[in-house]
Formats: structure tokens, sequence, C-alpha cells
């Protein structure tokens, strides 16, 4: 990808902000964070195939095509060919007939299949982002519009239950950013370990409300949703307390519970280093009869579904 593409997804991401980033290698961007801490920000695109990416990116190819003044390359014979299309009216008259591209069309497993390769291609390099900063995220552009969709409800009953937890948990990456578009909409960027963390915390909160009901205190009840937390795998996430306020900050994102409130901050560009504890810290202090009843709720998570409708709009670039 040419570092002008690159700076444009990034800017669909991040907006102004990235106009102080620093073009780089690997990562192939370098943001320095009002917290003065250096976010590396890795930039890639998803494609159906390598000849979905070549009818993109290789010029003329695609209109040769079309033309029929050039033939399929034999690489891509597999998964496309060049066709007469019917185009009809909903009563099945014709209304016109054209040539048109064919290819495969991937399945919602498939489909993620590609998206966990791709995530895992970037994630092997990450020890060498690890040199430059001190973390990094990931940028995933939809070019083939794979994950393109109607509505929310529409994108998480199609793709939230293929959705690897523990996969995304693990991964070292702060944030990977899935760029794709909705029929409504231009652009669409979608967190997509933030919504795995607020689906994660919103089923415990439904599995904890019999323990609140029960009169056990609030504060015990955060405490068990930390261990939770930390026996999903959740080892990066911080918490902060103060007075009865408590603050769960997983990479780019912060799940904050006040007296009265409950909100979801946004940490992208953090503009001071995080405070509070590592969840390890919180966990080693609590008592043995919590962890076990934490265990028994990570096992009762598995069998439930939660999904968190976290889409946010694309900046203009």
């Amino acid at each position: 990808m040419q570092k002008a593409e690159e700076r444009l997804q990034l800017q669909r991401v991040f907006g102004s902000d990235a106009t102080s980033a620093q073009d780089f290698e690997r990562p192939d961007f370098l943001l320095k964070t009002p917290d003065n801490s250096l976010l590396g920000i890795e930039v890639t695109n998803l494609y159906s195939s390598e000849s979905d990416a070549k009818l993109k990116r290789l010029p003329g190819y695609s209109d040769s095509l079309l033309s029929r003044s050039r033939p399929v390359h034999q690489a891509d014979m597999r998964t496309l060919r060049v066709d007469e299309l019917t185009i009809l009216n909903a009563d099945g008259s014709i209304v016109d007939k054209v040539t048109g591209i064919v290819q495969k069309f991937r399945s919602p497993a498939e489909t993620m299949n590609l998206l966990l390769q791709r995530i895992a291609e970037k994630e092997s390099k990450f020890p060498e982002y690890q040199q430059s900063c001190n973390e990094a995220d990931l940028i995933i552009t939809d070019q083939s519009h794979l994950f393109h969709h109607e509505s929310g409800e529409r994108f998480y009953k199609i793709f939230q239950p293929l959705f690897p937890r523990k996969r995304l948990i693990a991964s070292p990456f702060r944030e990977i950013h899935l760029v794709t578009t909705t029929t409504f909409q231009k652009g669409i960027r979608i967190p997509l370990i933030a919504n795995v963390f607020i689906a994660d915390c919103l089923a415990y909160e439904h599995l904890l409300l019999p323990e609140l009901d029960e009169g056990r205190p609030s504060n015990e009840i955060l405490q068990l949703l930390a261990a939770c937390l930390w026996q999903d795998g959740y080892t990066r996430v911080r918490v902060s307390s103060e007075g009865a306020s408590t603050g769960f900050h997983c990479g780019a994102w912060e799940l904050f519970y006040g007296e009265d409130v409950k909100a979801f901050r946004d940490w992208v560009i953090p503009h001071i280093s995080y405070p509070g504890k590592k969840l390890k810290e919180v966990v080693n202090g609590i008592s043995v009869e919590l962890l076990d009843r934490a265990k028994k709720l990570t096992e009762e998570r598995e069998k439930w579904f939660s999904s968190m409708d976290m889409r946010l709009a694309t900046y203009e670039a």
C-alpha cells in the first residue's frame, strides 16, 4: 500500500489527530500522544482474494476485462470470470444485458477466517513494532466490502457469533479497527477488541444481578467483575477506583461505573497516563471465596450471547 493511501486510512480512524503522526515503516506510523507515550499504528487492507486485490490495485485490469481486450490472468481463473449478466425488473422483465466480472461470494465463516488470517499476519510482526512504540493499533480496511452491512443488528446477527472472544482478547494490539461500509453510511469503523470487552462486561453485569439482589456489597460485585475479566484473559486491563466510582480500562476505552451513572469513555488518544492498578494487582487482593465464585461465573458466561453495537462513523479524509 502506498504511504498516501495508508495515511488516508489513518485519518479515517483517528481524524485530525492523524496529522501529527510520523511516517514510519514498522509500524506504518508513530503518534506521540498528550501523555507523552508513542502509539504505533499499522495499516493494512483486507481483500476477498488475491484476484480481487488485483482488480482493485492493478491499473486498467478491470476495464480491460470488461471490454474483453485481454483475457483473465491464468492465476485468477479459479476465482473470477467475465460473463454476460442480465438485469431484471422486479416483475422479471429485462432491463439490460451487460458484461460483468463474477467472483465467488464468501460465506460469513470464510470472511471471518480471512480477517483472522490478516490479523495473525500482523501479530507475527508485533515484536518489531514494540521496538519503536509503547503500544500499537491495527487498522484493517475492508476493500472487498466483505463486512458491508445494512444495520448494526444485521452485522452482529451474522458476525458476532463468529468472533472468537479469546482470540481477540489475547491480541497484542491495543485495538483492532475494522473499517468497512454500511448501506446508508459511507464509512464505519468498528473497534473489535472494545466490542468484545463491552459485550463481556454486559454479560457479567447480567450474571451478577442475582448477587446484587441477594445483598452482596457493590464493592464485592466490582471485585467479582474484575476477577471474571482476569480469568477470561484480560491481562492488560487497568482498574481505577475513587470513592464510589470504578473504571475498567481496556486498550483504547474505559467502562466507568459511577454512583449514579455508567459510561463508556474514549481513550483512543490518551490525554494522561491512565491512573489505577493493573488488573492482576486488584485480583491478588480478592478473597478465595470471590475467586471461586468468579470461576463459576466465567464458565456460565460461555453459555450466553452478548453483543455491543459499537460502530463509529469514519472521519472525513
